[in-house]
């Protein structure tokens, strides 16, 4: 195993290696367990502040919305935990970014612009800031693909559908996170996004064929270990074909990846030849929590072959529950020490044991996001490049003045507001419409729907972002014209009607005669000024669409003999 160090992607020296070594040996028994969490910092959700906490293996911040108490809360941790923590983030963008970054694209936004000059721009931009908020680990890039368009979890956290814009996308991501001294996770293996189920709340079923899986995900996975991403998260995603090969029947045919040594040290570590870090999704999520009950998922998600746990809402009893299995030999204690091994390694590879904190914290002062200025310019330029015209069919493009200015808006309300997303809000595009001299009427319930005589447009602000336990994504009609009856209504036959999406690019799946949609995939400010500028003739939409949008509306089609991306 200390061999492995030495090799790619840790690459680890010779010091480097020893002090590996010599700090597994000066462990104690409550720290070795405890390295094997990584939890949720309080600042984003309740954490036990017990004994066993301060000595976990990592953090993680999400919805930081407070600089000095951001900044005190990693001063604190990496001044006065034993051994310098992993402090992580989802550093996605889209309503995934904290508000004390600047506002970057989601990923399939980014993917849209189809420039990796201004990916690799966008991808240092966060790099840059978040190694202000002294964040060093990174649970990005996510490769899975949008192949299915009812899927609420994907979708717009993806870069699309297409393979070798995936790899493309994840590599210059990997890279350029690795330049600033960031360590990358390529998730969620063995790969979502073909089922329609969230594993937030059930197991999810990658159910390709071997030939497909292999010529997609396993493809994308295989570069993204050749450009040397330190760490894979594991999904509760089961694998069929592999199951079956593997010898199971029956439920084992869906045992979730997260919980299979087969898909973890057979195929990613065996074949595949995977050697960095292995962490595993969220434990908590009901796709490993479906399976068994918690005192043995946690066991059984390090012994399987999870290095490092993500999140806990009782690290105490976890932590007994791990010390239970090494009694009754559920886990070993040398798959203790391979697990501790690879942590170790991901902290000596980001040079954690080197920093003084001394250091690190006079370069993470209040202003230290003051000194990366100019990154709005870069995060405009992608939402500016991103934005997507699928369809004017009635050449409705640009809005004209001339041919009325009463306009009447309707609204998708933000369904699940998970902890640590950004809260979605219209002010700047629809400022931007007013200031232009449209009159704007949004329509809410109970309100009669648009006519002839009172009505010049429509436009509709729909889409959105995927996000976890949203269960189902698409249009609600009835939410958007407000009672069921007004659900059957449309005006585009006897009225311009334009629909821009700031989310699910897969409108027109329940929209299909809409003449004129957009995708402009998040709902940023610098996106909806962009919006603004294409629907007010002052910008051309130059998007690319990442996901397939013809065939998604052809009974989810997965494949197409024809490609139509705009």
């Amino acid at each position: 195993m200390l061999a492995s160090l030495r090799r790619a992607p840790f690459a680890l020296s010779e010091a480097d290696v020893g002090w590996v070594t010599e700090t597994l040996q000066r462990l104690s028994p409550l720290q070795r367990l405890a390295q094997l969490f990584v939890l949720e910092h309080p600042g984003g959700a309740a954490t036990a502040a017990s004994e066993a906490a301060q000595e976990a293996g990592g953090y993680f911040f999400q919805g930081m919305d407070d600089l000095p108490s951001h900044l005190r809360a990693t001063r604190r941790l990496i001044e006065h935990c034993a051994i310098r923590p992993l402090l992580c983030s989802d550093l996605e963008g889209g309503h995934y970014g904290s508000p004390l970054m600047t506002q970057a694209p989601n990923a399939l936004g980014l993917a849209a612009c189809d420039d990796l000059e201004l990916s690799a721009a966008v991808a240092g931009a966060i790099a840059v800031e978040a190694r202000a908020l002294n964040l060093n680990w990174s649970f990005t890039p996510q490769v899975d693909l949008a192949l299915n368009p009812r899927n609420p979890v994907v979708g717009t956290r993806s870069y699309g559908d297409d393979v070798q814009q995936v790899i493309r996308q994840a590599r210059c991501h990997v890279a350029t996170f690795r330049e600033a001294g960031i360590a990358t996770t390529a998730k969620h293996w063995p790969g979502d996004g073909v089922d329609e189920r969230d594993q937030h709340l059930a197991t999810s079923v990658n159910s390709l064929p071997e030939a497909e899986w292999r010529a997609s995900y396993g493809h994308i996975y295989q570069e993204l270990i050749s450009a040397g991403v330190l760490a894979v998260m594991i999904g509760h995603i089961a694998l069929p074909w592999h199951a079956r090969a593997m010898g199971a029947q029956g439920r084992e045919l869906v045992r979730p990846a997260s919980l299979s040594s087969g898909l973890i040290n057979e195929l990613l570590r065996g074949e595949m030849g995977f050697n960095g870090l292995v962490v595993s999704d969220a434990s908590m999520m009901a796709g490993a929590g479906d399976w068994d009950r918690r005192d043995r998922v946690v066991p059984e998600l390090v012994a399987q072959g999870c290095d490092i746990v993500l999140f806990s809402d009782d690290l105490d009893a976890d932590i007994a529950s791990l010390q239970a299995a090494l009694r009754d030999g559920r886990l070993t204690a040398e798959r203790v020490d391979e697990a501790l091994l690879r942590i170790l390694g991901m902290k000596a590879a980001l040079g954690l044991h080197r920093d003084s904190p001394a250091t690190v914290m006079a370069d993470a002062q209040p202003d230290a996001l003051a000194r990366v200025r100019g990154h709005h310019d870069t995060m405009a330029a992608a939402a500016r490049a991103s934005i997507t015209l699928v369809r004017d069919e009635a050449r409705q493009l640009p809005l004209d003045l001339s041919r009325g200015r009463r306009m009447a808006v309707f609204i998708e309300a933000q369904r699940v507001h998970f902890p640590g997303l950004q809260l979605r809000h219209f002010e700047p595009l629809l400022a931007a419409l007013a200031q232009a001299g449209f009159e704007l009427r949004v329509h809410t319930a109970g309100q009669a729907m648009p006519a002839r005589t009172d009505t010049d447009v429509v436009l509709y602000l729909v889409g959105l972002e995927a996000t976890p336990t949203l269960a189902h994504i698409g249009l609600d009609w009835v939410a958007l014209h407000g009672d069921p009856m007004a659900s059957m209504h449309r005006s585009w036959h006897d009225i311009p009607t334009v629909m821009v999406s700031f989310g699910n690019p897969f409108g027109l799946l329940d929209a299909g005669g809409v003449p004129t949609y957009l995708n402009a995939y998040s709902a940023g400010a610098a996106v909806q000024q962009a919006v603004a500028d294409v629907l007010l003739g002052r910008h051309v939409a130059s998007g690319r669409s990442p996901v397939n949008t013809r065939a998604a509306v052809c009974a989810f089609s997965i494949t197409s003999d024809s490609d139509p991306r705009p």
